[in-house]
C-alpha cells in the first residue's frame, strides 16, 4: 500500500469513527429492540438503508409483507440527507409497525455515496446485528423488491452466504444491495462493508469483506443469484444505464437502480421506470 493510499484509508476510518461513536441509544428508533435473541432462534434480520425516497420504502414494505417468508424482522435504517424525508419515512414505518432507526450523521458522504452506504452498513452490523445475534441477517437496497415468495432461511441452509456478485473477478464480493449471511459463520470475523482496493482492483460497497470472508472461500463451491439488465428505451439510449434499465436478479428480485436519483436522471425517466416496475410486480415474472 502506498503512503498516499495509507493516509487516505486513515482519513476514511477517522470519518467512520465519528459515526460509529454514536450508539443505538443515541438514535431515534421505533419497533426495535437490540436485546440478544434466544440462542436457538432461526430469525432473520433484513435491513434496508433508506435514502431520501419514501416511495421506494413504501413499496418495499408492501412487497416484503407479501413475499418474504419465515421468521424475520424488516428494519429500515434511515441514512437520508433530507430531514423532511426522514420524518416522512419514520412516520411511514410507525404506521406500518416496521422497525426504524434514524442513523447518525454520516460524514463519509463527502467522499462518495458508496462510502456513505458502507459506513451505514457497518454501523448497523456492529450496533444492531452484533447485539441481537439473529441466526441470519443481511442487507437489501431500498429500491430492491421481492416479486415472488422467498425464504432467506432456505437459501442460507444451503450455503453460509446468499446474494449476487458485485464483481465477477479474482477479487469477488457480494453486492451490498443483496447480501445475506449466517451469523454463526461471520460472528468472529471483522466485517467491513466499506469499498476496498485489493491489489489496485476497486471493489464497491461491501468489497471490504473480501479480506475477512470471501478471500477465504472457494467461489466455485457457491451459488449466486444471476443478474440480467432489461432496457426500457430505444437502442440508441442504452448508453445511459441508470436512465434506461431495470436490474433483474434471479427469479425473485427487481432493482429499480438509482431510485434516490444520485445519478440525476430526468423526472420523465423516473416516471417511466416507475411504470415499468409496477408492470413487473403485477406480472410477478421477468420476460
Amino acid at each position: 500500500m502506498t503512503v498516499k493510499r495509507m493516509i487516505y484509508r486513515i482519513f476514511v476510518r477517522l470519518l467512520e469513527k465519528l459515526m460509529m461513536f454514536h450508539s443505538f441509544k443515541n438514535c431515534r428508533s421505533i419497533n426495535l429492540s437490540i436485546e440478544k435473541l434466544d440462542s436457538s432462534n432461526e430469525h432473520c434480520d433484513i435491513v434496508t438503508i433508506a435514502f431520501n425516497n419514501i416511495d421506494t420504502i413504501e413499496r418495499q414494505i408492501e412487497m416484503m409483507k407479501q413475499n418474504m417468508q419465515g421468521d424475520y424482522t424488516y428494519i429500515v435504517a434511515d441514512n437520508s440527507s433530507d430531514k423532511t424525508a426522514r420524518k416522512k419515512i419514520k412516520k411511514l414505518c410507525l404506521n406500518n409497525s416496521v422497525a426504524y432507526i434514524s442513523l447518525p450523521k454520516n460524514r463519509l458522504s463527502i467522499i462518495s455515496g458508496s462510502y456513505s452506504h458502507g459506513a451505514s452498513l457497518n454501523w448497523i452490523y456492529y450496533h444492531v446485528i452484533k447485539k441481537r445475534q439473529p441466526c441470519y441477517f443481511g442487507f437489501v437496497d431500498h429500491d430492491l423488491f421481492p416479486i415472488k415468495t422467498i425464504s432467506i432461511k432456505q437459501k442460507l441452509e444451503q450455503q453460509p452466504i446468499y446474494g449476487t456478485l458485485g464483481q465477477d473477478t479474482q477479487y469477488w464480493y457480494l453486492w451490498a444491495g443483496l447480501c445475506f449471511y449466517r451469523y454463526a459463520f461471520v460472528k468472529d470475523l471483522k466485517m467491513d462493508f466499506l469499498p476496498a482496493k485489493p491489489q489496485g482492483v476497486y471493489l464497491d460497497t461491501g468489497g471490504g469483506n473480501w479480506y475477512p470472508i470471501y478471500s477465504k472461500m472457494n467461489r466455485a463451491d457457491l451459488l449466486f443469484e444471476c443478474q440480467r439488465i432489461e432496457n426500457m428505451g430505444e437502442e440508441e439510449n442504452e448508453i445511459n444505464w441508470f436512465e434506461n434499465t431495470l436490474h433483474c436478479i434471479g427469479d425473485y428480485w427487481i432493482h429499480m437502480v438509482s431510485a434516490s436519483n444520485w445519478s440525476e436522471i430526468s423526472p420523465e425517466k423516473l416516471e417511466q421506470k416507475e411504470l415499468m416496475i409496477k408492470k413487473k410486480i403485477a406480472k410477478k415474472v421477468f420476460l
